[in-house]
């Protein structure tokens, strides 16, 4: 959060809580006890979680974004790496993500499985991982 945030959400509770010390603990008002909000005291706690909400929601979202990057590199990066393993036992790079996760039939040098599960693409279910001719990993 940056400090223009902080600073705004510092004002409006001071000013919130200055307002509510003046309405319970005014020593001219009467002794008795008043129940209930006012509904400019209310409106005004509304106010408040709304601005808070906005505060909150941008930093949020960005949060997510750039864990679902990193989790989008990490699987790349780990595909790229059993598929160089895969590589060095074979000779050839895989043609598909199955070839790291089973023996394909055809394939007596294999000594996997070079990877534990199958990666899924942080951004969209429906995507998947593919392997180019190069042994590099692509989304489709």
């Amino acid at each position: 959060m940056t400090i223009n945030r902080k600073i705004c959400i510092y004002i409006l509770c001071t000013y919130f809580f200055v307002f509510l010390k003046a309405r319970y603990m005014n020593s001219e008002s009467s002794p008795e006890i008043k129940l209930g909000f006012t509904l400019l005291e209310v409106l005004l706690v509304i106010v408040l979680l709304g601005v808070i909400t906005f505060l909150a929601v941008p930093s949020y979202l960005t949060t997510t974004n750039h864990v679902q990057v990193e989790i989008n590199k990490t699987n790349i990066l780990k595909l790229e790496e059993a598929s160089r393993l895969y590589f060095i036992d074979v000779g050839s790079f895989p043609e598909s993500i199955d070839n790291l996760l089973e023996q394909p039939g055809h394939i007596s040098e294999w000594r996997g499985p070079y990877l534990d599960e199958r990666p899924e693409c942080p951004f969209d279910s429906d995507k998947e991982y593919i392997f180019n001719s190069s042994g590099r990993v692509m989304l489709r």
